[in-house]
């Protein structure tokens, strides 16, 4: 309930609505689309840690420099030239996301790459767009969907934050969001935390090797 408040009212703090990944990435050409049909998935998707840190991974393609890919790491990817960086969004493709969770991800990771930086569109899109998962997999209450829906949400708040923060987010009003955002989110973890000590809650996210499916 604390999370639906907090990131609810951030919604109103955003000037702007976010595109779709689908409306920022450039047309698919023949050979990604080929790429994507014949991906393989990745040997160990891990399992979600329950304290978003700055270390946190999940899946396949979620988590600060996750996958490593030769070149595309953090520090380098921005000083790699196109043609470059597209070989890199090709071998992206060519790993099939463990989850609907983690295919936002994997969008996430490529939109970084087709523009070059970590953009703020990139982060406004994944917010949204994993947020909307977790409204999806809330409707169907069941424990599976429910573990879905909070990991949905709760990673969609890193992109409000500090953690995530963009290279063109560099004003002093997207400065003082991130610092009130950044604040008000680790509060509420915590809250949500001792509260789940107290009611000896389940485990908060899905288990080793469920996934996370809106189509089952």
């Amino acid at each position: 309930m604390f999370y639906k408040i907090l990131l609810t009212s951030t919604l109103f703090l955003t000037l702007t609505n976010a595109d779709s990944f689908q409306q920022l990435a450039p047309t698919p050409t023949e050979q990604i689309l080929k790429i994507i049909n014949t991906a393989q998935p990745c040997s160990f998707p891990i399992k979600a840690n329950h304290k978003l840190t700055d270390n946190f991974k999940y899946g396949c393609f979620c988590g600060k420099e996750y996958p490593k890919l030769d070149s595309n790491r953090t520090e380098d990817f921005k000083k790699l030239t196109k043609d470059e960086r597209y070989h890199e969004i090709l071998k992206l493709y060519s790993i099939k996301p463990f989850d609907d969770i983690d295919k936002t991800c994997q969008e996430h990771d490529i939109c970084y790459l087709y523009y070059g930086k970590k953009a703020k569109v990139c982060n406004d899109a994944i917010y949204d767009n994993l947020s909307d998962l977790s409204d999806v997999f809330k409707i169907n209450q069941t424990s599976q969907d429910e573990k879905c829906s909070n990991l949905s949400l709760d990673m969609a708040s890193v992109f409000k934050t500090f953690f995530a923060m963009a290279d063109d987010e560099d004003s002093i009003f997207d400065i003082g969001m991130l610092m009130v955002t950044t604040g008000m989110i680790a509060g509420n973890k915590a809250m949500q935390e001792s509260v789940d000590i107290v009611t000896k809650s389940e485990e908060r996210y899905p288990k080793r090797g469920q996934q996370c499916l809106l189509n089952k």
